[in-house]
């Protein structure tokens, strides 16, 4: 039997194991193992372990891999378009330059995960947690990134052209640099307490939403940031 047909043998477990809700067949674990370039286009990944996994140029296109523990795992340059990542633990991964356009990450853990110039036009990350997490000439346009926890997230020269933050934490993050942006998509944000923002926006938003500067009272949903000052 060979890699691809024993790969294709654990895939068919692990549906099985999913689908008989855990009560036949077996988790698919992947941990540190290298599958770049690997073929898992619409594949049920649900609740999958690849930590630590290569999975670097993988094509992963509209694959399930909701709930799915990726932490550290590299992702550089994986396509993940309409891929479900909904609640997975992204902590610490890399996909830089992942495709990721119009992917659900809702409710994702995303601690000091790098998307950096990665495509997430389109992409649902309501209520992500993307503390510390870099998003550098990342195009988020058209993203939804509604009540997502984004201290200290770094948005240096990202595209957010039409990216909506409703009700989102974005104490301490960087938008310095950020492309198309605007007053009114920051308005709306649930705080702007020490954000770095560019001259010309911290005017207006000192004039039009001065409440949003100050300090916020953590509780009555808001996540404290782990080093809130």
């Amino acid at each position: 039997m060979n890699k691809h047909d024993r790969l294709q043998n654990r895939l068919n477990e692990h549906r099985l194991w999913i689908e008989s809700e855990e009560q036949q067949g077996t988790q698919l674990n992947l941990s540190q193992s290298d599958q770049s370039m690997g073929h898992f286009e619409e594949a049920l990944l649900a609740q999958a372990r690849f930590g630590w996994t290569d999975l670097n140029g993988a094509n992963l296109r509209s694959a399930d891999l909701s709930k799915a523990y990726l932490r550290k795992a590299d992702l550089t340059r994986a396509l993940l378009w309409k891929a479900t990542l909904a609640e997975a633990n992204l902590a610490g991964a890399r996909l830089v330059a992942a495709d990721l356009g119009q992917a659900d990450l809702s409710g994702t853990h995303c601690l000091e995960t790098d998307f950096s110039q990665a495509d997430l036009r389109q992409a649902n990350l309501n209520d992500a947690d993307l503390q510390d997490a870099r998003l550098v000439q990342t195009n988020l346009r058209q993203a939804n990134l509604g009540r997502g926890h984004l201290v200290w997230a770094n948005f240096k020269e990202a595209n957010l052209e039409k990216a909506d933050f409703t009700d989102a934490d974005l104490s301490c993050a960087n938008l310095l640099g950020a492309t198309r942006v605007t007053v009114e998509q920051l308005l709306v944000a649930k705080t702007l307490h020490k954000t770095q923002l560019d001259a010309d926006l911290l005017e207006r938003i000192r004039a039009e939403g001065p409440q949003l500067l100050e300090r916020p009272e953590y509780g009555e949903g808001y996540r404290k940031p782990l080093q809130a000052d």
